[in-house]
């Protein structure tokens, strides 16, 4: 057996323990001379801390937390600020990095595992026998292992199940050639769109010395050549989820919605920048606040900056640059009634 190495203070003579139930809202994965500096200095303010403080938190049944692992070691440091940038009340882990692993580890994978520790024991047995090779089959027959191809697919449909975006995940062979085995049913996406204003500036020809900005109230005309080019902007591997493609797989908000693409629509009599999003659960008010900011950076320094460097054109400015990024971080989130009907969600605090 593998001996276990675990970093834990030991207390002298203790009578009894009180542990508190703490839920993980977040898993943050930390460079190791932050987690160091955190472990080291549990009661210096963090900026780590202090950007995560929103996801920490008490009720009555339990206390609300975020564990910050080693992103080198295997140990972790669980954190209930209360509010403040530095750890208020804190623990640390030793090997959270490997509960983290095994919490997500489903039934068929947890079996998957024994067989594997199984098929382990009795090659060692046949080494000592004097083997020296082998074959995976014949290890997987003599621990019974016959039914690889069932485990791996009841493995899928399970990791298929755990997934925000899966409503339900079977996996039932029916033992015929080419025929599905796998039937997987989506949840319902509701609809959510985050609207920013933007601007517009033409290209200088040649009797011009230099660029000038367009009224949005008087760019409407150019919305279908600048979505034209925004769809066409996209990369391969954006098709799918938009921009989510980028988000922190880590975060709660990377779950809960599952894409993001940008255009441009006419809102209020005024063409505006859009982000339209499909989500499977609301966002809090804290991950509203976060989402919107994400969105923010998008547009200044990301996909934006990409974007207003790209000349478009169109029929009745000639070649124009779109910046989604009008020096504010002003943001309208709205939803879509006709998803919700008259059982329409509070999202980040804000309601139909």
């Amino acid at each position: 057996m593998k001996k276990m190495v675990l970093k834990v203070p030991l207390q002298h003579k203790v009578e009894r323990f009180s542990p508190e139930i703490c839920v993980v809202e977040k898993v943050v994965l930390l460079r190791h001379q932050a987690f160091e500096e955190m472990r080291t200095n549990p009661l210096r303010d963090s900026p780590y801390i202090a950007e995560n403080k929103r996801f920490m938190w008490c009720d009555a049944k339990s206390e609300h937390c975020v564990l910050f692992l080693d992103c080198e070691g295997e140990d972790g440091f669980l954190v209930q600020s209360e509010g403040y940038s530095y750890a208020r009340r804190s623990q640390f882990i030793p090997g959270a990095k490997n509960l983290v692993y095994a919490a997500e580890m489903t039934t068929a994978e947890q079996r998957i595992h024994g067989y594997l520790a199984d098929m382990a024991e009795e090659a060692a047995k046949q080494m000592h026998r004097g083997e020296e090779s082998f074959s995976f089959r014949e290890l997987a027959e003599e621990v019974t292992f016959h039914d690889l191809e069932d485990v791996l697919g009841q493995a899928l449909a399970e990791r298929l199940q755990e997934r925000a975006d899966v409503e339900s995940a079977e996996y039932a062979p029916l033992g015929i050639d080419y025929q599905p085995d796998l039937r997987v049913k989506p949840k319902e996406l509701y609809t959510m769109r985050l609207i920013t204003p933007l601007q517009i500036a033409t290209v200088p020809d040649e009797d011009e010395a230099e660029s000038y900005s367009i009224d949005p109230k008087e760019a409407n005309c150019c919305r279908d050549a600048i979505n034209r080019f925004m769809q066409d902007y996209l990369e391969e591997d954006e098709r799918d989820r938009g921009l989510m493609q980028y988000y922190d797989s880590r975060s709660p908000i990377g779950e809960k919605i599952w894409s993001a693409f940008p255009s441009v629509e006419v809102v209020d009599g005024r063409l505006m920048g859009v982000l339209t999003c499909q989500f499977l659960e609301p966002l809090s008010e804290p991950e509203s606040a976060e989402f919107c900011r994400w969105w923010c950076g998008q547009r200044s320094d990301g996909y934006g900056e990409g974007l207003e460097q790209h000349p478009i054109n169109t029929e009745d400015f000639g070649e124009i640059y779109v910046s989604l990024w009008d020096g504010t971080d002003d943001c309208r989130m709205e939803l879509n009634a006709a998803d919700f009907g008259e059982e329409a969600p509070e999202i980040g605090g804000i309601s139909l």
